[in-house]
């Protein structure tokens, strides 16, 4: 009986993952990485449409992570295309010692740049959250 429910067990581990990454709507950064997102405006809320590396002139908001070379702690510059104010959440995360940690971040107005001091074991960045604030 086993034997004829394990290919159908073996497709669905394999399909559903791959499904639900798709359908992801969190950016993961690195140090030393810029990505140019673009959303779908549904009202308040926005949806990822697509976020890449290359360079993308219709992108509504700039992500860049940088490392200070002087105090190696992490910067993140979110530039905001939009003309109402953009909201996202934040999760540092290090591997190095293993932890999580959801930042409180500013509000990006309308047109404007913001820039975020992170942490120096900071190794990876998800963002993910979207809104816009009327």
């Amino acid at each position: 009986m086993l034997r004829k429910f394990l290919p159908l067990l073996l497709l669905a581990a394999v399909v559903l993952p791959a499904r639900l990454a798709a359908k992801s709507d969190t950016i993961t950064m690195y140090p030393g990485e810029t990505i140019y997102a673009r959303f779908e405006n549904t009202g308040k809320k926005i949806r990822l449409v697509n976020a890449g590396k290359e360079k993308d002139g219709h992108a509504q908001v700039i992500f860049t992570v940088m490392r200070d070379p002087v105090s190696l702690g992490v910067v993140l510059h979110v530039q905001n295309k939009f003309t109402q104010d953009f909201d996202y959440e934040l999760v540092v995360r290090s591997k190095r010692i293993d932890r999580d940690a959801h930042i409180d971040v500013s509000t990006v107005v309308g047109g404007k740049v913001s820039f975020e001091a992170l942490p120096a074991l900071t190794e990876e960045l998800l963002i993910s959250g979207y809104r816009l604030e009327h």
